[in-house]
C-alpha cells in the first residue's frame, strides 16, 4: 500500500502533488514526504 500511494503521488497532477515527477522527490517532499528524511537520523 505504501509502494501504491508513492506511484499515486509521481503520477498525480493536482495541486497537493506539484513538481513530484519522480520517486526520490516523492520520498524528500517536504512537507508530506517521508518523516524519516527530514529527520537527521536518516542519514
Amino acid at each position: 500500500m505504501v509502494g501504491n500511494t508513492g506511484i499515486n503521488r509521481v503520477i498525480a497532477d493536482c495541486l497537493d502533488f506539484i513538481d513530484i515527477r519522480n520517486i526520490s522527490n516523492m520520498v524528500f517532499q517536504s512537507p508530506g514526504g517521508f518523516e524519516a528524511t527530514q529527520k537527521e537520523y536518516f542519514y
